[in-house]
């Protein structure tokens, strides 16, 4: 009898348990859902960060390869193309000060 008391009391704990972890996982969503509306540059950038996680842990070789080449190619990058111009970016929001209505500014 004391057998079937803990197999019970166990079933409890293991269901309290994934009751936890289905609320768990509702609010997880959520907060990607909202991440999504309200701040997608950074859902992005960590959707990319896991995306290469996974990658780099399924294949950690290949990755390593298209490390390798990507830094070769920088490396022997075509020489004499010279620094890139510096671009100033556009003064949107420049204060201008005007005079009143019917008067010149000072």
């Amino acid at each position: 009898m004391k057998l079937i008391g803990y197999v019970l009391l166990a079933c409890l704990i293991l269901g309290a348990l994934q009751y936890a972890m289905v609320v768990l996982t509702v609010m997880l969503i959520l907060l990607a859902l909202w991440g999504c509306i309200f701040r997608p540059r950074e859902m992005l950038g960590i959707v990319t960060y896991i995306v290469i996680l996974g990658l780099l842990q399924v294949h950690p070789w290949f990755c390593f390869a298209v490390i390798v080449f990507c830094t070769l190619v920088w490396a022997f990058r075509r020489v004499g193309t010279g620094p890139a111009e510096k671009v100033t970016p556009p003064k949107l929001l420049e204060y201008k000060p005007q005079g009143s209505p019917g008067r010149s500014p000072d």
